[in-house]
């Protein structure tokens, strides 16, 4: 997955895509990407679009401390935006690189449409 992941960092870092970015993995130090996580502040929009060009995005599950059962633990700020705006990016230890090209192109055409 490090190939995988370090390709959607590198077309991310030389693309004008100011709607999306990852969160960052420093895979020099050592740590493992287990997925292609990334924020966005228009995540419902583009998944339906990516969904149009059969291109998959999940999105990250709701807050914990959201869940009634908890009562009214506080407020998380942080928290509360990667359940909004975070998803994982289609990826996998044996994902082609050819589909991550796929999504990278989707990204630009969503970007191109605006």
């Amino acid at each position: 997955i490090h190939n995988v992941y370090e390709k959607y960092e590198s077309a991310l870092a030389e693309l004008d895509l100011p709607f999306i970015s990852l969160i960052p993995v420093d895979t020099s130090k050592g740590e493992v990407p287990l997925y292609v996580e990334a924020v966005c502040n228009e995540r419902s929009k583009l998944m339906e679009y990516l969904q149009t060009r059969e291109i998959e995005i999940r999105p990250f599950p709701p807050s914990l401390h959201t869940s009634g059962y908890l009562g009214n633990p506080g407020v998380f700020p942080c928290s509360d935006r990667f359940a909004s705006d975070g998803m994982y990016l289609p990826c996998g230890p044996d994902q082609p690189l050819e589909k991550i090209d796929r999504v990278i192109e989707g990204l630009i055409s969503y970007r191109d449409c605006k």
